[in-house]
């Protein structure tokens, strides 16, 4: 959410659109985004979910697929910062 939030703009709604669509769906690949369900469910105007798509993807947080008249086919690269790997004792 820190670098949605980073990318500025309208990136965190759309973001926070996006993670919600990947829990409820229990979606583990792409996730088909329409603008109408964008718009009736979420209340993200088209210019709004463009801008918002764009800036995630500059942020290197999802990968778009746009077909034309289809729904925006996205693939959420990253849930969130990795966590670091636990540390070796030392011998």
């Amino acid at each position: 959410m820190a670098l949605a939030n980073a990318a500025g703009g309208s990136a965190l709604p759309v973001g926070l659109c996006l993670w919600y669509l990947k829990g409820m769906n229990g979606a583990t690949g792409e996730l088909g985004v329409t603008r109408k369900r964008a718009k009736d469910t979420f209340g993200i105007g088209e210019r709004a979910l463009s801008r918002g798509l764009v800036r995630l993807e500059s942020a290197g947080l999802i990968t778009t697929t746009r077909g034309k008249g289809k729904a925006i086919r996205v693939t959420i690269v990253t849930d969130g910062p990795t966590k670091p790997k636990p540390q070796e004792p030392p011998l």
